[in-house]
């Protein structure tokens, strides 16, 4: 059951399988960019939740950050094209690796967050599929199936996330050049992740 009530949820957004994420201004800090700060994913049959900021100087400390997503993301699609080799994975990676050097572009100067790469309970074609920051015990359950299926965050979900959080991110710095280019490279991964899945769905 999701404690949330509806005046709480600023953003509802869903993947091609109905999964949501729910972008919620529950308890809020003062002074916080974006209208949001926790993001509630279903991850098939459940949900929990995760905070999201843009980067290491805005937003609450410890949560996630555009660059940590960016980087959790690439290492999934990365996985996936060893795992597949195809043109759409291919894509991914270049997407996700082109959005990754502009937001370490933006901020050369942020320390990288220490991530930690686990296997799950689930059997899964993948060696990990839990991502976690070092520096608490926030952690991604990634969906141990290839086309989303099952419990787990689908990587679309979770690209979702990162989309909504550039998009709206631009909305307080239009002017950012950096934050323009991720944001066009994530849309990109995004789109070619939903053909991915959809194609994997129909063949499986």
């Amino acid at each position: 059951m999701i404690d949330i009530s509806d005046s709480e949820i600023v953003v509802e957004r869903r993947d091609g399988s109905g999964r949501f994420a729910l972008f919620t201004n529950t308890d809020l800090p003062a002074g916080c960019p974006l209208p949001w700060w926790s993001v509630m994913l279903d991850h098939g049959g459940d949900a929990s939740a995760i905070l999201v900021r843009l980067d290491e100087a805005s937003g609450p400390v410890g949560a996630w950050t555009a660059h940590d997503l960016t980087r959790a993301l690439l290492a999934r699609q990365t996985a996936e094209s060893l795992r597949r080799p195809s043109p759409l994975t291919t894509d991914m990676v270049r997407h996700l690796e082109a959005a990754l050097a502009a937001l370490t572009d933006r901020r050369p100067s942020d320390e990288e967050t220490s991530m930690s790469f686990h296997s799950g309970w689930e059997p899964s074609p993948y060696p990990w599929t839990i991502v976690q920051r070092d520096d608490t015990e926030d952690r991604i359950d990634f969906c141990p199936d290839p086309a989303g299926r099952g419990e787990g965050i689908g990587m679309e979900l979770l690209l979702i996330v990162l989309d909504q959080l550039l998009h709206d991110s631009l909305l307080a710095h239009p002017s950012d050049v950096f934050l323009v280019r991720a944001s066009v490279h994530i849309q990109r991964a995004l789109n070619t992740e939903a053909r991915r899945v959809s194609f994997l769905r129909t063949r499986t």
